[in-house]
């Protein structure tokens, strides 16, 4: 049998203008998680779960050196976003609504973020306990 199964799937793409991304570069904020997210639901978890350890590793190990280490994780990175566009697929259009606003949270203070990180403070500050 065929199983048709829809997927709804929210894109994301994020324009950074060359001062955010140098401060990204130079603060190395790649890494950095914007989102914690589960594996979508265009993945099928069982079928991950019930793969051999070794196809698991070389998978990954391959998946790693094409999309960037991030891609081994479901989390939203700004390395995922420096790469270009990002798609997460959710079960149902009232959680993609949901993925959605959630994401119109976070931008705004992922640009806060980022400016935060443009200078370090040159004086120290002391304070009593």
């Amino acid at each position: 049998m065929i199983r048709k199964t829809t997927h709804y799937g929210v894109t994301i793409l994020v324009m950074f203008d060359p001062t955010e991304t140098a401060i990204i570069e130079e603060r190395k904020l790649e890494k950095t998680i914007i989102l914690e997210r589960d594996p979508g639901s265009d993945v099928d978890v069982d079928k991950l779960a019930n793969r051999s350890a070794g196809v698991a590793i070389a998978s990954g190990i391959l998946k790693a050196a094409t999309q960037g280490m991030d891609a081994l994780n479901y989390d939203l990175t700004i390395a995922t976003l420096l790469r270009g566009s990002d798609t997460y697929f959710l079960s149902t259009p009232l959680e993609a609504k949901q993925y959605e606003a959630r994401l119109r949270e976070q931008l705004p203070m992922l640009k806060e973020y980022i400016l935060g990180n443009e200078t370090i403070e040159q004086q120290s500050d002391s304070f009593e306990l």
